[in-house]
């Protein structure tokens, strides 16, 4: 299912003024829709850009199960004090703060696999480019 995004809203998530970004929407060849832009073809121009859609419908999903937890202990209705409320609120936030560093793991390894394979590219301006960015990342990460 296709996800329209305004520019606007983009824009102001990045920190980046609307004409910029209107560049780089126009220099990738990514067409809009009355003002917006599908999320997909967004990403590919701003990796970082995330609404947290995932962490929302995760949240949502931990927070319903908590409820239904109270549910079946009425008795057990905390108030806004209350440290099991307090802990279950934390216990949620932990789990998916686990869930976003696992992805973005995922992701850098799956950099590091995309470089490594354009590092054997015919082409050798890819070449250097995929060696000296795989070098900086490595360096960045602190990896051996």
């Amino acid at each position: 299912m296709t996800h329209f995004v305004s520019v606007a809203k983009v824009a102001r998530a990045l920190g980046i003024n609307r004409a910029e970004l209107r560049q780089r929407i126009d220099s990738a060849g990514i067409a809009t829709f009355e003002g917006a832009i599908d999320l997909e073809e967004l990403r590919r121009i701003a990796p970082r850009f995330d609404m947290g859609e995932d962490d929302i419908m995760e949240r949502t999903r931990l927070i319903r199960e908590n409820a239904k937890a109270l549910r079946h202990d009425p008795g057990n209705k905390p108030s806004s004090e209350d440290p099991h409320q307090q802990i279950r609120r934390l216990t949620v936030d932990l789990l998916l703060e686990k869930r976003r560093v696992e992805r973005y793991e995922q992701i850098v390894n799956d950099l590091f696999k995309r470089f490594e394979e354009i590092q054997v590219s015919p082409d050798s301006g890819r070449r250097d480019v995929a060696l000296e960015l795989g070098g900086w990342l490595a360096k960045t990460l602190g990896a051996p």
